[in-house]
């Protein structure tokens, strides 16, 4: 997919306890003879001194990473030749922020532990269509669940694992028929064209109503002041649950961004998908592999007021 050779380096920031690190990065660099650097930690300002040195040609990252990096600085990378993003949804605005750094090719992979990867797509300076995660790989398999236009999407591949280690249930749960439903919302347009609009656990119920959370969040983003957002539902007496915004914010923003944000949302969004909800916090919380942990999250906001954070 991304031609890796023995004369390639490959940058080395990823759990290696994890797929996306072990497969993509460690083990497809033995099989083609080129070399890892290998970091302690994603030390945002050490990679950057790497890159910039011309250490490495090849960048497998999550978003957030690659994200922290185009912020750290301007400088260009000059034997990076390809760039990797996978593990997490693409983020508005980033794509051209990333072309900026480097003249190469920006790829977006979509995948799962369990099977992956499934698709890919040479993602353009604008970024495409929202959600568009490009097409399925040879041997893939991706399909609507029912048949319908969008639903949960089901995918088959020769990756596909085979259960989970001593939880049948759990196995049960996600495959069938040879299939495993991934729990993400999606549509499959012409020539198998794939587009991931949502998970099906971050649909907010807000009165009856439901709200894709990522809906929400590609447009938080598009705002130049917002570094990063997460929406969720919080618990509300009365509707359920009410829709809150988490949001991480680029050093000199403005004072009233979030004011900002409530007048994009009411121009943007229906009514009862505009947060009432903000928090402007220091960081999200997230895992090792750049998800952020919406439960984490959501524990940390129980206490708020959910205005200034």
């Amino acid at each position: 997919m991304i031609g890796l050779g023995a004369d390639d380096v490959q940058l080395g920031a990823l759990p290696l306890a994890h797929s996306f690190g072990m497969s993509a990065v460690l083990n497809a660099s033995l099989l083609a003879g080129a070399a890892v650097v290998l970091t302690r930690r994603p030390d945002v300002a050490a990679i950057e001194r790497l890159l910039a040195a011309g250490e490495v040609t090849v960048v497998q990252a999550v978003p957030t990473l690659f994200a922290r990096l185009a912020d750290a600085s301007s400088a260009p990378w000059p034997r990076v030749r390809t760039c990797v993003v996978s593990g997490a949804p693409l983020p508005h605005g980033l794509p051209e922020r990333i072309h900026r750094r480097f003249g190469g090719r920006l790829l977006e992979r979509y995948g799962m532990t369990e099977v992956s990867p499934l698709t890919v797509r040479e993602v353009p300076p604008g970024g495409g269509e929202p959600g568009d995660v490009g097409t399925p790989m040879r041997g893939v398999v991706v399909r609507v669940a029912g048949g319908g236009d969008e639903g949960e999407l089901e995918v088959a591949a020769p990756s596909m694992f085979l259960g989970y280690d001593g939880d049948e249930g759990a196995t049960a749960e996600v495959l069938r028929d040879g299939l495993m439903r991934t729990g993400d919302l999606g549509r499959v347009g012409a020539g198998g064209r794939v587009t991931v609009t949502g998970r099906i656990k971050e649909v907010i119920v807000r009165g009856g109503n439901n709200v894709a959370a990522r809906e929400v969040e590609r447009l938080l983003e598009t705002h130049p002041a917002v570094a990063e957002a997460a929406v969720l539902g919080m618990p509300d007496p009365e509707l359920g649950e009410e829709v809150a915004a988490a949001l991480v914010l680029r050093p000199r923003a403005p004072g009233d961004v979030v004011a900002e944000l409530e007048r994009l949302c009411s121009d943007e969004l229906a009514s009862y998908k505009r947060p009432r909800l903000w928090h402007v916090l220091d960081s999200l919380p997230r895992t090792s592999s750049g998800k952020v942990r919406k439960g984490e999250l959501r524990e940390l906001l129980g206490g708020r007021d959910g205005r200034d954070g």
